[in-house]
């Protein structure tokens, strides 16, 4: 169980601040290598906060674009689980909830992530174009392994989008694979 205090005068600093989108490799890995877990899994918060770096009116605004150049608007969530409860142990998980004696009912962190997902998919630029492009990646080191997400399943874009890792040592070729995936796309356009 974690028991660690987000909201609090005494709060944690697991909790790293947001890192805008960058160039500044160097500061990138520095951000990454600054991680620290926390035991649980809470795929719809990084998928909230991925949208928002693409957004030009958020709390961390996307780089502004020009009227010139066509942009792709793209969103990797990787994960290494299923969603768990975090923050408040008392609910339960992602799939199944439990209330003080009132039984189960379905996740609300799937359902919020579903919510979310349906609405980038559904998301059109001003010409009628699908606004972003949404990678997942599961990976699956677990002993025994974790069943496949079904939400990151259906949050990619398209079922190829999918991505399910035994290793962290694909993490690499997986995304060089998106990332040339990516510059094809843009060659192509």
């Amino acid at each position: 169980e974690n028991n660690v205090a987000y909201c609090s005068s005494s709060a944690t600093t697991q909790l790293k601040p947001i890192t805008p989108l960058s160039y500044d490799w160097s500061a990138l890995k520095t951000a990454v290598n600054a991680m620290e877990t926390t035991g649980g899994t809470n795929q719809a918060v990084g998928l909230a906060w991925g949208w928002q770096t693409l957004l030009q009116n958020s709390p961390v605004p996307a780089p502004a674009e020009t009227g010139i150049t066509t942009y792709n608007r793209v969103i990797i969530l990787l994960s290494d689980g299923l969603n768990t409860e975090d923050r408040w142990p008392d609910y339960g998980n992602g799939s199944t909830q439990t209330t003080s004696g009132s039984g189960q009912f379905p996740g609300l962190i799937d359902a919020r992530q579903k919510l979310m997902c349906d609405n980038l998919k559904n998301a059109k630029d001003s010409k009628g174009n699908t606004m972003y492009m949404i990678y997942t990646i599961q990976v699956n080191t677990s002993s025994p392994a974790d069943p496949t997400s079904t939400i990151l399943q259906y949050c990619a874009s398209s079922p190829d989008k999918f991505y399910m890792l035994t290793s962290s040592t694909q993490i690499v070729t997986t995304f060089r694979s998106i990332g040339t995936a990516l510059s094809q796309l843009r060659v192509a356009m």
